[in-house]
C-alpha cells in the first residue's frame, strides 16, 4: 500500500504540474517545497500541492517526450497519440480529470512523512530525502529533485523520480 500513497503524491504533483496553477508557489528552501507539497497532499488541497511543482519544466518535459515519441510515427499514429495524450497537454481537461481521480482516492491518503536529509544542495538544485509511511505499512524512503526557479524552490518532475 505504501506505493499507493507515493503514487498519489507523485501523481498529484506530476498532474498538477500540467494544471497551470497561478504564480506565487514554491518555497524559500528545498525542504519547504517538499514539506509544502506533502502537507497539501495530506490535506487533500491539490491546488496548493501544485503550487510547489515546476509547472513550466513539467510541461516542457511532456512536450519533449511526445515530440521524441512521435518523430518516427506515421500520421495515423501521431493523430492517435495526440488524442490519447490530449488530457496531458490540455490544462483544463487535466484539471478536471485530476480532481475527479483525487476525490475518488481521498479515503486512501492516510500517511505521515518525515524529511530525512537534503543531499547534493547547490545554488539552484537539491535532492530532499523523505520517509513516507502509509497507515499500517512499513516506511518507504523517496528522494525528490528540487530546483530554484525565479527565487523559489520547486519540486521538479522533469524525468523519472530520483533514486
Amino acid at each position: 500500500m505504501k506505493a499507493k500513497v507515493l503514487l498519489i503524491v507523485i501523481v498529484a504533483a506530476f498532474t498538477a504540474a500540467f494544471v497551470g496553477c497561478g504564480g506565487g508557489g514554491g518555497a524559500s528552501t528545498p525542504e519547504g517545497a517538499v514539506e509544502g507539497m506533502m502537507k497539501a497532499a495530506q490535506a487533500k488541497d491539490w491546488e496548493k500541492a501544485a503550487s510547489y511543482v515546476d509547472i513550466d519544466g513539467m510541461a516542457k518535459a511532456m512536450k519533449d517526450l511526445m515530440d521524441e515519441q512521435m518523430k518516427d510515427m506515421d500520421d495515423e499514429m501521431k493523430k492517435q497519440m495526440e488524442e490519447e495524450m490530449g488530457e496531458m497537454t490540455d490544462p483544463k481537461k487535466l484539471r478536471e480529470k485530476f480532481i475527479k481521480e483525487m476525490k475518488e482516492d481521498e479515503g486512501k491518503q492516510d500517511f505521515t512523512y518525515k524529511i530525512i536529509e537534503t543531499k547534493d544542495k547547490k545554488e539552484d538544485s537539491a535532492k530532499v530525502v523523505v520517509e513516507i509511511t502509509e497507515k499500517d505499512e512499513e516506511p518507504d524512503t523517496e528522494t525528490f529533485d528540487v530546483k530554484k526557479i525565479g527565487g523559489k524552490w520547486m519540486i521538479s518532475f522533469e524525468g523519472p523520480p530520483a533514486e
